[in-house]
């Protein structure tokens, strides 16, 4: 998996410790997904939220996250991860994420404006 594999060297890199669990919607393709990092990341838990399915319009809020927990992996689709990284970083219309890529914010909130972009990366390479 190209894309978990350019994720753990980003975090060795920039000496980041991996998420513990990732949180995914229910659906089976980003529950497979989860699954696959869970196991080539060494993660401790899969959660699935109904707050992450197509359609939902609160995204933003992020009450699918843990905040008792430092790092976040979330696993969605497209294009609403897109979005959501355009609204918590307040820019207008970064590339979207392609399949296999991914994206590293710094979050102080979930809101507008909440978040730095650190990393977009597509699989196989940074955008």
């Amino acid at each position: 998996m190209a894309g978990a594999d350019h994720f753990r060297e980003w975090c060795d890199q920039s000496q980041s410790a991996l998420p513990r669990s990732v949180v995914h919607s229910p659906l089976l393709r980003t529950t497979q997904t989860a699954e696959l990092l869970l196991e080539s990341l060494g993660l401790v838990k899969a959660e699935a939220s109904d707050l992450l399915v197509p359609g939902r319009s609160d995204y933003a809020k992020g009450a699918y996250l843990d905040f008792d927990q430092a790092h976040h992996l979330v696993v969605g689709h497209q294009p609403y991860l897109s979005w959501l990284i355009d609204v918590w970083c307040d820019a207008d219309r970064l590339p979207p994420l392609m399949p296999g890529g991914f994206a590293v914010l710094s979050l102080l909130a979930p809101s507008r404006g909440g978040a730095e972009l650190l990393i977009m990366s597509s699989e196989g390479g940074q955008v």
